[in-house]
């Protein structure tokens, strides 16, 4: 029989209620439920179909012990699943393969709720184009063992909890596809190491709107930072203080010139350029302050052409992958120059004899859209001799030849 008591702050927090009164069954209280997820889907199956084009889909949850899952599918049926083990990990998964379709005909939207055996253990929850509903569930602040979050790709979240100093162990966090208004502080004082933000957060926005500005309280902790997709136009001067950050992949501010806030990282090993909010980058000046970069990858595949020049290169002695690919090489004259001034960078800062010191060892990549390939032949050219002279280059590619054979690296061009 049901009957109603006066609760206080702390009954209010974990039993359930009506109003200002606490439920109690059988003389006891009735416990709120905080090993349970709801979801807002919709469609005829979970998950359901992207797109007709799209590749894979699932909805993942991972835990290092045992487990299982009790969902209520909201058309009447009720199963439990038991996680699977593999690779010494236990996994529940739904792929595009074997995705439950609903029973009762609805596609509409609809609640489904996944009630958990135990919440410890559960470390990562990842979805890729995988729809949950606009709202993501605050009962995830009880799963405090986890360390991963990757909501990737038509997750449909536009209201995410803003709590979640219970996720001490959080490591790697991902919003793709969403549109939350706000990075959440209590994320931001979490030891986060890994941020992915792609089409989330409309960083177009004052800092001071978006928490952007408070980037920085990641200093001791964040290594990987993903911000694409999102309209930003600069970067905060707080930034620099992320003296951990070792990876970088963006888009360019405005004007399309590496701000001071990037080249001031003092950690700086990656840069990645995301040309898909469709701003290209009108030069490479100020990249020269990268002294410590070991990853350049600039795609401008489809974007407005510059001319790449990287003659101040000959500072990124750490430099081991340079890729520059796209529009920016279609002109017979752009990949030409490039390659040309390329090979003078390393040709003056690059040790002549064999080992793997500065821009030797390198991977080049540089090919173009239209598939223009640097002039001439690429052959050995005139006065060569291994480990003493480069000879007397009389073409791009010959230049390209020295690059391969003398300073032991690999160029991909087009052919």
């Amino acid at each position: 029989m049901w009957g109603q008591v006066t609760g206080n702050q702390y009954l209010s927090q974990m039993f359930l209620k009506v109003g200002n009164k606490v439920i109690t069954q059988g003389g006891k209280f009735v416990e709120k439920k905080f090993n349970n997820l709801m979801f807002t889907v919709d469609g005829d199956r979970f998950p359901k179909i992207f797109s007709s084009s799209s590749g894979e889909q699932f909805f993942r949850i991972i835990s290092s012990s045992p487990n299982s899952v009790e969902i209520n599918w909201g058309d009447g049926n009720v199963i439990n699943y038991d996680f699977i083990l593999g690779r010494g990990e236990y996994y529940f998964d739904l792929e595009k393969e074997s995705a439950y379709i609903f029973e009762d005909g609805n596609t509409g939207f609809r609640n489904i709720e996944m009630t958990f055996g135990k919440t410890s253990g559960i470390f990562e929850m990842s979805t890729l184009r995988c729809f949950l509903g606009e709202t993501f569930p605050t009962n995830i602040l009880a799963f405090t063992d986890l360390e991963t979050i990757i909501l990737s790709q038509g997750v449909g979240v536009k209201n995410f909890p803003t709590k979640l100093s219970s996720l001490t162990k959080l490591r790697v966090f991902e919003l793709f596809n969403a549109e939350i208004d706000i990075l959440p502080i209590s994320l931001l004082n979490l030891p986060i190491e890994d941020i992915r933000l792609i089409n989330a957060i409309d960083f177009s926005k004052p800092f001071n709107e978006t928490n952007l500005d408070k980037i920085n309280l990641l200093q001791n902790t964040l290594k990987t930072l993903s911000i694409q997709r999102n309209g930003i136009e600069n970067f905060p001067i707080t930034f620099f203080e992320l003296y951990k950050l070792e990876k970088l992949e963006t888009s360019f501010p405005i004007g399309g010139v590496l701000p001071q806030a990037i080249y001031d990282l003092p950690s700086l090993k990656t840069f990645r350029y995301d040309r898909s909010d469709g701003r290209p980058p009108s030069s490479l000046d100020n990249f020269e302050f990268l002294t410590t970069l070991e990853i350049l990858d600039i795609d401008t595949k489809g974007g407005t052409r510059f001319e790449p020049d990287v003659s101040e290169f000959g500072t990124l002695i750490n430099l081991k992958n340079l890729t520059i690919t796209g529009s920016t090489q279609d002109l017979q004259t752009s990949i030409d120059l490039f390659i040309n001034t390329l090979y003078s960078v390393v040709t003056n800062n690059g040790d002549i004899v064999s080992g793997s010191g500065p821009f030797r060892e390198m991977t080049i990549v540089c090919w173009s859209d239209a598939g223009t390939s640097p002039t001439g032949i690429f052959q050995e050219p005139t006065g060569y001799i291994q480990n003493s002279n480069n000879g007397n280059p009389a073409s791009p590619k010959e230049k390209i030849w020295v690059i391969v054979n003398q300073y032991n690296s690999t160029v991909n061009y087009s052919e």
